[in-house]
């Protein structure tokens, strides 16, 4: 019996929960009885928040969420915000119920508002799948860039809160959020460049060479078999206006970033003739030595910021120190003076 037996105890308590948690959220027809169907609805939900990066749903789970989206089992979840815009039935019918959400919902933590910005994201939530494995069909959607538009300005909202250490952590992510946005001017662009303007040789730097390695990411996927080659070229030009309108308001930081820029090409001839040379030591090489060597003359007397790592200050190349790594892509280990 449920008073002798442990286990038993612990089912009874098991149910009684679901029924208190469960029992203002609207349930499947057949979930309102039986403790078996309580207890697969409590693991659907589980499930689907302890996976905020699922962003495919069957019609099924997107009916149920998008029933108990006012309910507070979901709405003092912040990660549960972008299951239940996935499960947006009509974005031209709905839109507005799904903007009254932000309303209601506990505010998200910056990483979870991140996918709020993603363009990838809001593609899956245009799409559901009849069940799943099967292929998404479309839901209407006429005007994407207006039903998303709230959404967007509220997770840059909740990423005010990042002191600017935090938010160069965040760069990274960011700056690929900004190669998948269609828009020139998007509040998450609008966002960075003030920060990065208001911080130039902090949030600045890290911003500018994250966007930096993004174009080249462009340039590099529009190589590819098959590849969009006019919308990577498009995305390359939209982040290289961005990068360009930082530069044209950066003031000093602009000189330096040059001089970085600088160091970078100068290290790319480096790295072209080391893959030539081979592995081992870089004094072993006269045209590595003279290659080592016009970095060093290119250097401002201050010294520069690596790109890596805008706390890091060097003033020169300890050509002798450095060499040629003897794996297959020839990778350079250098030695920089402070």
């Amino acid at each position: 019996t449920p008073q002798t037996d442990p286990g038993a105890r612990s089912v009874v308590r098991i149910s009684t929960e679901c029924h208190r948690r469960f029992e203002q959220v609207q349930l499947p027809a057949r979930a309102n009885c039986a403790e078996a169907d309580l207890l697969r609805v409590h693991k659907t939900v589980q499930r689907l928040e302890n996976d905020p990066l699922r962003w495919e749903l069957t019609k099924r789970e997107q009916e149920f969420m998008w029933n108990a989206r006012r309910k507070s089992l979901l709405t003092t979840s912040p990660r549960m915000l972008s299951v239940v815009l996935l499960a947006v039935p009509n974005w031209d019918t709905d839109a507005e119920a799904a903007h009254s959400l932000l309303d209601v919902w506990e505010r998200l933590s910056p990483s979870e508002a991140i996918q709020l910005l993603d363009n990838r994201f809001w593609r899956c939530a245009q799409q559901h799948l009849a069940s799943t494995g099967a292929s998404p069909t479309s839901k209407v959607c006429t005007e994407p860039a207006k039903a998303f538009a709230p959404f967007r300005s509220y997770a840059v909202e909740c990423l005010e809160e990042l002191d600017d250490p935090l938010l160069c952590s965040y760069l990274l992510q960011l700056a690929l959020v900004l190669r998948n946005e269609d828009l020139h001017d998007s509040p998450l662009a609008a966002y960075l460049l003030r920060r990065s303007l208001a911080s130039p040789f902090t949030v600045g730097h890290s911003f500018y060479w994250n966007v930096r390695a993004e174009m080249a990411a462009c340039v590099t996927a529009a190589k590819e078999e098959g590849a969009d080659v006019v919308e990577q070229y498009s995305t390359f030009l939209r982040l290289g206006l961005l990068l360009r309108t930082y530069l044209d308001m950066s003031g000093e930081h602009r000189d330096e970033l040059l001089n970085e820029e600088l160091l970078v090409d100068r290290l790319r001839r480096v790295v072209a003739i080391g893959k030539q040379t081979g592995a081992g030591k870089a004094s072993e090489s006269a045209d590595l030595m003279d290659a080592l060597a016009a970095i060093d003359s290119t250097l401002p007397d201050v010294g520069v910021r690596l790109p890596i790592d805008a706390n890091k200050h060097i003033g020169g190349v300890i050509a002798d120190k450095c060499r040629v790594m003897s794996s297959a892509t020839k990778p350079l280990m250098l030695n920089f003076k402070k």
